[in-house]
């Protein structure tokens, strides 16, 4: 490897973010808690469903609690 080569390397963030994102969205569970929770979509701009699946995604990532204790 030449020493100009280097400035071709990528770096990637391999975090499991991307990961659990999509086990969520396999198990289906924004369309679930949309369908169970009355919401106007004109009055939100995100549905609750999304909110449900970050609240997971972030719980399984950081094992840390959300806000101040």
């Amino acid at each position: 490897m030449d020493i100009n080569d280097v400035k071709n390397i990528v770096a990637y963030n391999a975090s499991s973010i991307s990961v659990l994102f999509e086990m969520c969205r396999i198990a289906k569970i924004a369309e679930t808690v949309n369908d169970m929770v009355e919401w106007k979509v004109d009055n939100s701009k995100v549905s609750p469903g999304f909110l449900i699946e970050v609240l997971i995604v972030t719980i399984m990532h950081r094992r840390q609690p959300l806000w101040k204790n």
